[in-house]
């Protein structure tokens, strides 16, 4: 597990979500699989998808979890384009004075852990 992590607290679910610049010409990946090896982790949010609001399409923002998680994973993930799903047709309003980045979610059960 996550040494950074696991031995401060007694969980074997762990949830890692943020901005983590994982993508673009300074991006190593072989960084982040030492960090989160894929027979600990599972990357919700991969590679292809584009979590920034600017025209290049770069995969910043991630959800991680620990492989214990998979039973409570609905599977549904995502990005939320809210400029694309919301009415922003204001002149003076541009996607970017919301957000640069589009927020990621992942779906879980209620009730279905066992660990």
């Amino acid at each position: 597990m996550f040494a950074g992590v696991s031995p401060h607290i007694p969980e074997s679910d762990i949830i890692c979500v943020g901005d983590f610049n994982a993508d673009g010409s300074y991006y190593d990946e072989g960084t982040y699989t030492a960090t989160f090896p894929s027979n600990e982790y599972h990357w919700l949010i991969g590679n292809g998808e584009d979590t920034t609001v600017a025209v290049n399409e770069y995969t910043y923002n991630r959800i991680v979890t620990t492989l214990s998680m998979n039973e409570d994973l609905t599977a549904a993930t995502g990005v939320h384009l809210f400029d694309q799903l919301h009415d922003l047709s204001s002149p003076t309003l541009d996607p970017g004075d919301v957000s640069d980045h589009y927020p990621v979610w992942v779906e879980f059960y209620r009730g279905k852990d066992s660990d």
